[in-house]
This record gives C-alpha cells, structure tokens and sequence, in this order.
C-alpha cells in the first residue's frame, strides 16, 4: 500500500488527473482536510511541539495558576500567557483524577476543539499515563490506509507514586518513566517516533529508556520540617513541592535537577524543567501533585 502521507496521495492524484472539474474539487477538499485537522489540534504542527525535550543544559522557567475550584490548571509561558490548559476529565473524582489537555488558543473557550493530550490514572496501581491524540504515522495517512482497532494514542511517559518515610517525615516519591530520550509509541500503528512526533519507524532505538525520581528532602531538626532547596524560586511551603533528579536513588545536588515544582504564591507554582522533558511531560508530571493532601 502507498505510505506517503494521504494529503500528498490526493494531491498527486489531482495532478494526474489534469485540471478538469473533480482535480479542482480534490485541490479544494485537501485544503479543508488540511484546516480542520489544525482546527481540532490533531495537526502534528499544532500539538507536537509541545513534546519535544529542552536541552540537556536548558532550563525552561514557566508556572502552573489553577482555578480556585480546582478543574483548571494553566501552563504559562514567561510572558504569562497560557500555553496548555488542563481540565478535570468529567469522569473524574476523589478517587481516580483524569485530565484533558488542550492547546491554548486565542478563542473563547480559549482551547482547542478537543483535547490533544491525556493524562490518565489508575488507581489500582498508582500509575498515571500520559497520551497523546495525534500520531503522524496514523493521521498522515488516508481513512482507507489507516489500521483498524484501538483509537490512535502515543504514549509519552508513566508515572509511578508512592508515599515513603523521610527521618521523622513522609514525602510522595515520584517515579518517572520515558522511552529513549525524545521517542513516544503509538498503540494503534506500534510505530515509534522521535522528538516532536517527527520521523515515525516501526523499529525500536538502541537507545536505553530514561528513568527520572523525586530528590529527596532532608529533614531539619532545627525546622522540625522536610526542607529542598529552590535557589529562590519557590517562596511557600506545600506538600505538593518537588524536584525530579536522574539519580535512581533520589540523591544529587540541585545542579542534577531536571525538574522543580514549588509553590509562589497561593494558587501559582513555578515550573522549571529542562531535558529529557519537554513542556507537555513537564505540565503532566506537575499535574500529578495536584491532589496530594
């Protein structure tokens, strides 16, 4: 079968076929193909850019502002305007916690049509998932070349939670869990594909998965309290603070950190993140903190 993207297919197919009435037609029914996938955020374009990793020395200072109800969460760039937007999943509750995220957009409601990532839990198992609704091996092939079966969703990183004792203390300790460094899967195709959702292959990298952890918080007998440094940028202390580190045993120093989440003020959380994680993993890993009590 011909596995050139489907809007390529149609538009050689209109040029074959000369510049009669229905080439006209196929010319003009890819423009709106094209249009409506970048209106619904499906676009490979439109969402995947929010995958690809900093570098490995290029930290990305952002925040997190959520609603006072709680159902919405803004990922904001430096100029604070929102970037994503996650919203409580209406099956969510107590128990299991849900998230549709959305490409912000100019509009009102100001997202995207629907959502182009999820964030989803299981709380059997503590695990959350993050997907992703657009593979561009799926969607840049034609209905009738597309294969049968689950709805398209490329995986990006699992995260694992667990409570554990610090000194006198207790902390959530965070595990995640990332494909070789840029790569997400998708479970409808099985193929593979590099940062940014560009360049999909069916073989796997020789590249070893990345595994990221919380950094451990040192208790202070002096402060009868957990304590980890933010280098100023988290001014309050919350239970939802923390930093994720390569170190499998939650040790390093603050120059190891890929990831800080602390609490500014109230409402507003600083994210700092820099590679392997890209702005999408880095906003669902904070999101995975909004519920700790």
């Amino acid at each position: 079968s011909d596995e050139r993207p489907w809007f390529v297919q149609k538009t050689l197919k209109g040029i074959w076929r000369g510049k009669d009435e229905d080439a006209q037609l196929d010319r003009e029914s890819l423009c709106f193909d094209l249009a409506d996938a970048m209106e619904q955020g499906v676009a490979a374009e439109v969402s995947t850019r929010f995958e690809a990793p900093q570098g490995d020395f290029e930290v990305r200072e952002m925040s997190v502002w959520h609603s006072r109800d709680g159902q919405s969460f803004h990922l904001l760039g430096q100029n604070g305007q929102p970037v994503l937007i996650a919203q409580l999943s209406q099956i969510s509750n107590k128990k299991d916690r849900s998230f549709d995220i959305f490409v912000a957009s100019d509009g009102d409601p100001p997202v995207a049509l629907g959502p182009a990532f999820k964030l989803a839990h299981d709380r059997n198992s503590s695990t959350w998932e993050l997907t992703s609704s657009c593979c561009p091996a799926c969607e840049y092939r034609s209905p009738q070349g597309r294969r049968f079966g689950s709805e398209a969703a490329r995986t990006l990183l699992t995260i694992t939670q667990e409570r554990v004792a610090v000194g006198p203390g207790h902390v959530m300790s965070i595990s995640v869990a990332l494909l070789a460094r840029g790569e997400t899967m998708c479970k409808r195709c099985s193929c593979r594909s590099s940062a940014g959702g560009n360049s999909p292959r069916s073989e796997a990298s020789d590249a070893p998965a990345v595994m990221l952890t919380t950094r451990r918080p040192k208790w202070s007998s002096r402060l009868r309290s957990l304590t980890l440094e933010f280098k100023g940028r988290c001014d309050q202390a919350s239970e939802r603070n923390f930093q994720l580190t390569t170190h499998v045993d939650g040790a390093g120093t603050h120059s190891d950190v890929v990831l800080q989440f602390g609490k500014m003020q109230a409402g507003d959380f600083c994210l700092d993140f820099r590679g392997p994680l890209g702005p999408v993993q880095a906003f669902a890993t904070a999101l995975t903190a909004t519920h700790w009590r």
